[in-house]
């Protein structure tokens, strides 16, 4: 008798060949979605981006100027005081002066994810960022 595996797909019961990773339901699933955001892919698409927002230097530069900022700005103008959890890049980093200004204090902004959201979605009609292949999300 073979050996057998449960399916790795979260919540499936069936049992599998231990050789495989996927019943054969959730094997094309996997094939449609674990492309698109394989490791080389997202790779290729955030390059020195990712590799800046990853970076040790920009987490402790985050952490210290969410200490001493620790209200969302954008709320702060509406009245509200609302816990920021985001430092934002004023001048977007995907911007070529953006880029060159990364580490200065003063091109950042304390906002809340919320606020967040809304200034990267009119950043990206404003710069005209190309859309990233594939995401949905976007």
């Amino acid at each position: 008798m073979p050996i057998l595996r449960l399916c790795a797909h979260a919540g499936c019961k069936k049992l599998i060949p231990f050789n495989k990773r996927y019943c054969d339901k959730h094997t094309i699933k996997q094939k449609q979605y674990g492309k698109s955001w394989s490791y080389s892919y997202r790779k290729q698409i955030y390059g020195k981006y990712g590799k800046f927002y990853h970076s040790k230097r920009w987490t402790n530069m985050s952490r210290a100027y969410r200490a001493k900022n620790p209200l969302c700005v954008e709320c702060l103008k509406h009245g509200k005081y609302v816990h920021a959890r985001v430092v934002d890049h004023i001048m977007p980093i995907r911007t070529e002066k953006g880029w060159e200004n990364r580490w200065n204090e003063d091109n950042f902004q304390s906002l809340c994810y919320q606020c967040h959201l809304k200034k990267t979605k009119l950043d990206q009609k404003k710069f005209d960022f190309p859309k990233i292949k594939n995401d949905k999300t976007i």
